[in-house]
């Protein structure tokens, strides 16, 4: 599968985590009781203390820290949009330091300041792991997130072929696939799952291709789909056939019709004029032989399809679209350079 982004995926996603509810726990009681005690005691930790410290407007600083504090307590305690309520609880971290415990510092030397910092240091570490990994998987983020079924999977299951294996091949993705297509290895064996380490588009198909048994190798990336009939149409041209060794073609487009040209950026073409990667079916020796994908910015498929012509490949081409192509996603490749995004430098992915 392929790298969940968007602000969907950073919102939700979360490392496969046990334990972090033990952090949450921590974090989330400690800020929602600071946040609770600043209402109840106004004088001694709300208002009287930001007076002291040297705010201006104690009054307002006091309530407004306090409700961050209670809110985004709660939220972490849930476990619900984890990773954003972590940052405005780093952010008063940051502004205590900076006004209580900076000055003992400079005024009272690095021991007086090492006794007073140590729980907000302490607390700031945590709520850092929290921004970076996520709510673990006994919050509501995990919940979230596992409920958005992976529609590439079932559409795969609910093919009339039956005659398939599949490798998902996990690059490190942060949308905690493991988790999220467990259901589906321990109810159907003939889908196998491969973590390997972050490389990208063309190293994970390679990465499937070298694990795959097949005498053919075909492609779904994780947001896209295949209509009941895919694997059982491409199957019969191929019988019909026997001479085709990389049968394309036959997608339905969902979303901007539209690409860069991978030789000119700046120029915009029609899918239509494109070859899709997904709609490949090649014989694995054939892939083998061209030494499967290559790690390049744009066109890794395209750069595939031009080899094989190039060596001799028997190709067929097919129409018949039951292939669906989503490309409705802004934070596509294709889609960000269209926009004038600079987010994909250094991603390999469709």
């Amino acid at each position: 599968m392929n790298t969940q982004r968007g602000l969907y995926g950073i919102i939700f996603t979360t490392k496969s985590d046990n334990s972090a509810v033990l952090i949450r726990f921590t974090v989330g009681l400690i800020f929602l009781t600071e946040g609770l005690q600043k209402y109840l005691f106004p004088q001694l930790l709300g208002t009287g203390r930001f007076l002291t410290i040297g705010f201006s407007h104690p009054a307002f600083w006091a309530y407004f820290t306090g409700t961050f504090e209670i809110v985004c307590g709660l939220l972490i305690l849930l476990g619900l949009i984890t990773r954003i309520a972590s940052i405005p609880l780093i952010i008063i971290m940051i502004t205590a330091f900076v006004s209580t415990k900076w000055p003992i510092l400079i005024h009272k030397g690095i021991w007086p300041w090492a006794h007073e910092y140590r729980t907000d240091f302490a607390m700031t570490l945590l709520l850092i792991y929290l921004l970076i990994h996520g709510s673990g998987n006994w919050s509501a983020d995990s919940i979230v997130i596992k409920g958005s079924k992976p529609k590439t999977l079932d559409s795969l299951i609910a093919q009339t072929e039956n005659d398939w294996e599949a490798i998902i091949v996990d690059d490190e993705s942060i949308d905690d696939t493991y988790s999220r297509v467990l259901p589906y290895l321990n109810s159907h064996p003939k889908i196998k799952y491969l973590r390997i380490v972050h490389s990208g588009e063309a190293m994970s198909k390679n990465a499937g291709i070298n694990s795959s048994t097949g005498k053919f190798v075909t492609f779904l990336d994780s947001d896209d789909e295949f209509s009941s009939s895919h694997l059982s149409s491409r199957k019969m041209i191929l019988q019909n056939d026997p001479s085709v060794r990389f049968l394309h073609g036959g997608a339905k487009i969902i979303g901007n019709q539209y690409v860069p040209d991978r030789f000119d950026y700046k120029k915009i073409i029609s899918l239509s004029d494109c070859v899709i990667g997904g709609t490949f079916f090649i014989e694995r020796t054939v892939l083998f032989q061209l030494k499967g994908f290559r790690k390049i910015m744009l066109g890794t498929d395209a750069n595939l399809f031009d080899r094989a012509i190039e060596a001799g490949v028997v190709m067929k081409k097919t129409d018949n679209p039951t292939y669906v192509y989503h490309h409705e996603t802004e934070d596509s490749i294709t889609n960000m350079l269209i926009n004038g995004k600079n987010e994909f430098k250094g991603s390999y992915s469709k």
